[in-house]
């Protein structure tokens, strides 16, 4: 089959509680978009999964659940792993995607915890099972553009109709009231971002200094390499849908 769509959604608590216009107005966007996504299998790559200081950890549970509470209420989720899609894409790279279980290897009690970076994204979409991969935070840059490619081959050649999320936020320093204090960096960042996905065109990802990453506390950059290859093994174009900063970090929407 093919792969469905590409989705490159933040999870900013603000996209539930809607406190403001700018968050109406993305979650709306995401909502419309996500609301067509018939798609068996969602994989999504969040920077609040499993860490590994120096690959990337792709669970392995026969189920996932969580819960993760904002402003106004409690969000939820249970789904169930694609287990098969999730070791032929540790099977792709090995040296790179390690296999990651948790309790027991079957069973109600197999069961690894959403996140929230994977669960608020997801309260979007209809109901399918879930491959979940924790975004891996190491500076091996053209390492992390090959899995993307790889990654690519690996869906869009499966036999199950499948969807890809890259969870992020942009720069964390906007604001110097904000927890991570403000850095002029933050907007450097988010511009280049966003000229990127204005022009379809991802190879200054492999250029931005790591000055700006460390100052500006994106934690999309990870994710945004790992899109670049994905991109660019599929032929995909992405559509920018909406940008804003919700007070001290940047949230970007846009889907192929």
């Amino acid at each position: 089959m093919v792969l469905k769509a590409t989705y490159w959604i933040p999870h900013g608590d603000e996209l539930i509680d809607l406190p403001d216009e700018d968050s109406r107005v993305m979650a709306e966007k995401i909502a419309e978009s996500a609301s067509m996504d018939n798609s068996e299998v969602m994989v999504v790559i969040s920077p609040h999964g499993l860490g590994l200081s120096r690959n990337i950890g792709i669970i392995m549970t026969e189920n996932f659940a969580g819960s993760f509470r904002v402003a106004t209420r409690v969000i939820r989720g249970k789904y169930r792993n694609d287990r098969k899609l999730a070791g032929i894409i540790a099977d792709s790279n090995p040296e790179l995607v390690e296999r990651v279980t948790f309790a027991t290897g079957s069973g109600p009690k197999s069961t690894f915890p959403i996140d929230f970076g994977t669960l608020i994204p997801l309260q979007f979409f209809p109901r399918g099972d879930l491959v979940m991969m924790g975004q891996p935070r190491f500076n091996r840059r053209e390492e992390l553009v090959e899995f993307g490619r790889i990654l690519f081959k690996v869906l869009n050649e499966y036999d199950r109709q499948v969807s890809m999320v890259l969870s992020a936020d942009m720069a964390h320093t906007h604001a110097a009231d904000g927890p991570y204090g403000y850095s002029p960096a933050a907007k450097i960042y988010d511009d280049a971002v966003r000229d990127m996905f204005r022009l379809n065109n991802f190879s200054r990802s492999l250029e931005i200094p790591e000055s700006i990453v460390n100052e500006g506390k994106p934690d999309s950059f990870w994710n945004l390499l790992i899109m670049r290859g994905f991109l660019q093994a599929g032929g995909i174009r992405m559509h920018m849908e909406y940008y804003y900063v919700e007070h001290y970090f940047g949230m970007l929407f846009a889907h192929s």
